[in-house]
């Protein structure tokens, strides 16, 4: 009896160890990656963002001076064969809304936290560090002399793209997979939308419709993924 009870004392005893080290390692993470930049987070950035994104980002553009501008969607159109061989090609899908209904259904669950995903794929199309933006900010007029300095921001510029579309069609391939479990998916094609906020004057206007810009990715293989829910 003893040494059952000292067993089970012992593997409690880790257990709360075990918890308050990845609580107090969570936290510090999250500190690091939140607060303005320092010598600290720049040495270990890499690390904090592959922690960080996509589920635990965190930033403070719901505030001023800089709030949210844009409602982001992805949305996905996919090909595949029928019983008959043909290529059926579906209509568009929105992914993201996936995510919403979920959340809006479960209350407390993962997909809040999930829901975060299409916002960061969008935003990963663009280079979003904030000593990027800031130098980039400071230097763009004095470097359009400089040719070297240029290439190395465009071929940056260039190389977070292809990074964000590829993360974007895995994404797609997913919600496809979702929709069509048991069809032979082909290809499929993502189409970003940028819809500006209602105003708050219109926000009892039935009939306002905000404006609504998109971006359509070409044609891709399907990629063999795991449904996003």
């Amino acid at each position: 009896m003893d040494k059952n009870k000292n067993a089970k004392t012992f593997i409690l005893f880790g257990i709360s160890v075990s918890l308050i080290l990845f609580t107090v390692f969570h936290f510090s993470i999250i500190i690091l990656h939140v607060i303005p930049t320092n010598p600290l987070s720049l040495k270990h950035r890499g690390f904090i963002d592959s922690y960080t994104q996509p589920l635990f980002s965190q930033n403070w553009h719901l505030f001023a001076p800089d709030p949210l501008v844009k409602d982001n969607e992805i949305l996905v159109k996919a090909k595949y064969k029928n019983e008959e061989g043909k290529s059926v090609e579906t209509e568009w899908i929105n992914g993201t809304e996936i995510f919403i209904s979920n959340n809006n259904e479960n209350f407390i669950s993962p997909t809040n936290r999930m829901a975060r995903i299409t916002s960061g794929l969008v935003s990963s199309l663009y280079p979003t560090s904030e000593i990027y933006v800031e130098y980039n900010k400071k230097t763009e007029e004095k470097r359009s002399d400089d040719n070297l300095v240029e290439d190395i921001f465009k071929e940056h510029e260039e190389l977070t793209t292809e990074q964000g579309v590829e993360l974007i069609n895995r994404f797609g391939s997913s919600v496809a997979n979702y929709y069509l479990p048991n069809e032979d998916i082909e290809m499929i094609q993502v189409r970003l939308s940028f819809r500006d906020p209602v105003p708050y004057s219109e926000r009892n206007n039935p009939n306002y419709k905000p404006d609504t810009k998109y971006m359509d990715l070409g044609w891709q293989e399907y990629s063999q993924t795991v449904p996003v829910l």
